[in-house]
């Protein structure tokens, strides 16, 4: 039983990996390239994302 529990485990850690990649992509494409890399600064402090969203 153990063992089968640590097959989800690895599972879930490819699924977010995946997902970092697509936000990456569409900033790089539009010229919003420098405002990409700070919104994920701000989604840490979570307080300028509502101002950026403004």
């Amino acid at each position: 039983v153990p063992p089968r529990e640590e097959s989800p485990a690895p599972a879930e850690q490819p699924a977010p990996a995946p997902a970092a990649s697509e936000s990456t992509l569409p900033p790089v494409s539009p010229p919003h390239v420098p405002t990409a890399r700070p919104y994920q600064d701000t989604q840490a402090e979570e307080l300028d994302v509502p101002d950026f969203l403004k």
